[in-house]
């Protein structure tokens, strides 16, 4: 008999339970928020952005700090989610559109590529610099990135397999 007291009140407890989240369900639905008042700022982007920098790509022994500004602005846009700097770092690229021969160009074109969402172009390029040198490991690791990105997990530990070296078994 006791252990029949004991089961109901389960059960009674388990109802209440439901019925209590079952209320909380319906009467706490998400809705998006709309302000009232067209002035009111939702979100802010990040202060200290970097001043932008024009580039001059005639001079060649400027390519070493072209390249230093871009991969900072592109770190700076990874690290903050700041859209200006991944559009600057962008354009500055499309500066160096003739150096295509260069592999940290085409690193930084691919970074870029990935960090717009262009998943087919950032993969292309990343092949040009896997068929020039092939044992890159940062060309590696970005294509097992993008590979995980598009769940296709078999091909992103064959890119992982890839990476040789005991300098690079740690990140492998």
């Amino acid at each position: 008999m006791n252990g029949l007291i004991q089961a109901g009140l389960k059960i009674r407890h388990i109802f209440w339970c439901f019925l209590l989240s079952l209320a909380c369900c319906t009467v706490l639905q998400a809705a998006p928020y709309r302000p009232s008042n067209p002035n009111q700022i939702l979100e802010q982007l990040p202060r200290g952005f970097p001043v932008p920098q024009a580039i001059d790509t005639t001079d060649s022994t400027e390519l070493n700090s072209n390249i230093q500004h871009i991969q900072n602005l592109l770190e700076y846009a990874y690290l903050q989610g700041d859209p200006r700097a991944l559009g600057q770092a962008s354009g500055l690229l499309k500066q160096h559109a003739t150096d295509i021969n260069d592999i940290n160009v085409l690193m930084l074109r691919a970074q870029a590529a990935q960090a717009n969402h262009e998943f087919t172009e950032a993969h292309t390029l990343l092949d040009k610099i896997k068929q020039r040198s092939p044992n890159n490991v940062d060309a590696d690791l970005q294509l097992a990135s993008i590979a995980l990105v598009g769940g296709q997990f078999a091909q992103a530990r064959q890119h992982c397999e890839q990476i040789r070296g005991l300098d690079a078994l740690a990140i492998r």
